[in-house]
């Protein structure tokens, strides 16, 4: 496949739908809440179980994740493209895209606790953004980066960090629906 037509489907795909969402505010608000929602729901869920799977469970779930991953890598190899650096690069683009529904929402806000919930969701998406691009940096080519097997503190922190995360959000999106569409 060529760039051309990797650009195409791209165009297509992704771009042409955010450009029709864009020229109806709230059907771009009314998307983007239930994606966040489903987003936040899916990483709540993953935190649970992750805290409650045995040890068999997870060594055979890393080695579907790695099979995945490989046969990802090969697709990327035949068509000519770093597919490492193409999922980065939806990664980081899907984060923007929940950084503009936040920068949506304080705009449409009267509220100044909403209005500062928002600055602090935009900055732990644009903290994602950095630690997403630093993970980029640090892996290189090889996509491994050297870690340490064992639980410390940080993780847990890290852990709290994202239930917090993902509970402000789901909180953000209910109360900003409540006074955008229901008062």
């Amino acid at each position: 496949m060529s760039v051309k037509n990797l650009f195409m489907m791209i165009f297509m795909v992704i771009l042409f739908p955010i450009m029709i969402i864009f020229c109806n505010i709230d059907a771009f608000f009314l998307i983007m809440s239930i994606i966040l929602v489903f987003i936040s729901l899916g990483s709540l869920h993953t935190l649970v179980i992750s805290s409650n799977v045995d040890e068999e469970d997870e060594d055979e779930e890393e080695l579907e994740n790695e099979e995945v991953e490989e046969s990802f890598l090969e697709i990327g190899d035949t068509l000519g493209i770093n597919a490492r650096k193409l999922n980065y690069g939806f990664i980081i683009s899907m984060d923007l895209m929940i950084i503009v529904y936040f920068i949506f929402t304080f705009f449409i806000l009267d509220v100044l606790l909403l209005k500062v919930l928002a600055i602090i969701l935009i900055a732990n998406w644009v903290y994602d953004i950095i630690g997403v691009i630093d993970n980029m940096i640090n892996t290189g080519a090889t996509g491994t980066v050297d870690e340490e097997d064992e639980f410390t503190w940080k993780d847990r922190l890290y852990e709290l960090y994202l239930w917090l995360h993902n509970i402000t959000t789901i909180g953000f999106i209910a109360v900003t629906f409540f006074v955008i569409y229901l008062t």
